[in-house]
C-alpha cells in the first residue's frame, strides 16, 4: 500500500518536474509550487491517509512546494483549483464528488495542470 504511495508520488515528481523545485544548499526559494490533496473520508481508508498525510508534506517540506492536504471536497471548484499545479485524488473515487466538481477538475487537467490518482 505504501509502496504504490510511493510509485505515485514519484511519478507526480519525475512528470511535473518538481524535481526542478529543490533547493540550492544555503539558498532558501519561495515556494510557488502547490499541490491539492483532497483524500477520501471513507473509514476504511483512513490507515493509508494517515500515513500518507506527513508523508506528502515531508515532500513537499523537502523539495521546496507547498501541499495542501483535506478531506473537505467543496475545495474542489473552478476557483480554487486555479491556486495549483497538480490535483491529488486519495482514495477518493470520482462517485465521491458532483458533477459540478468533476467538471471543475476535468478543466483543471485540460488546462494542462497534473492530476495523480491513489487507490490503495
Amino acid at each position: 500500500m505504501i509502496k504504490r504511495l510511493l510509485v505515485a508520488l514519484w511519478l507526480l515528481v519525475l512528470s511535473t518536474g518538481l524535481l526542478l523545485f529543490i533547493p540550492l544548499a544555503g539558498k532558501a526559494q519561495p515556494k510557488t509550487f502547490r499541490v491539492l490533496v483532497v483524500a477520501s473520508r471513507a473509514k476504511d481508508h483512513q490507515k493509508m491517509i494517515a500515513a500518507a498525510k506527513p508523508f506528502m508534506e515531508k515532500m513537499g517540506a523537502d523539495n521546496n512546494f507547498t501541499v495542501d492536504f483535506t478531506d473537505d471536497s467543496s475545495r474542489i471548484n473552478d476557483k480554487n483549483l486555479e491556486r495549483y499545479q497538480v490535483f491529488v485524488m486519495l482514495d477518493l473515487a470520482p462517485f465521491d464528488i458532483s458533477y459540478t466538481q468533476q467538471a471543475a477538475l476535468k478543466k483543471f487537467v485540460e488546462d494542462g495542470k497534473g492530476w495523480v490518482g491513489i487507490h490503495a
